[in-house]
């Protein structure tokens, strides 16, 4: 009975969890004027590191212009035991250097949003001329 009990307020529980949409754009500006690729990512980050979630990708985009819009939408699904705040990043991972094989990352600062929020609206520009920590690819 007891088992009973605590397994039907679990599933209360997990049915008053509401989702929160998510909806990013922004403008990446890359000046070199030659073909250039770029990833961008939005993640949900957690206290634990590794379990940082995904909320929206772009996956690789190759272009030969100097400026690039992107949009990433995505949803959660609240966010751990007594955080009340999502902790939303952009990464955004792009060869817009002046060298050969040379992948660079960025990162945005963290966006704050309530758990009860319905829809979160970011706006995030980069200009990504030589800009960041160089790492292998693309991956993450």
């Amino acid at each position: 009975m007891k088992f009973l009990r605590t397994f039907l307020i679990f599933l209360v529980a997990v049915e008053l969890t509401f989702s929160t949409f998510f909806n990013t754009v922004g403008t990446l500006t890359c000046p070199l004027y030659k073909k250039w690729c770029y990833h961008v990512a939005m993640y949900e980050e957690d206290s634990i590191g590794f379990f940082n979630d995904e909320v929206g990708v772009s996956g690789v985009q190759c272009v030969q212009k100097k400026k690039v819009v992107y949009n990433l939408t995505g949803e959660q699904n609240g966010d751990g035991l007594y955080n009340n705040f999502y902790e939303i990043a952009i990464i955004v991972t792009h060869n817009c250097t002046g060298q050969w094989f040379n992948i660079r990352r960025i990162y945005s600062n963290i966006t704050y949003a309530s758990v009860t929020d319905k829809e979160v609206f970011n706006t995030w520009d980069a200009e990504l001329s030589n800009d960041g920590e160089r790492v292998p690819d693309y991956n993450y």
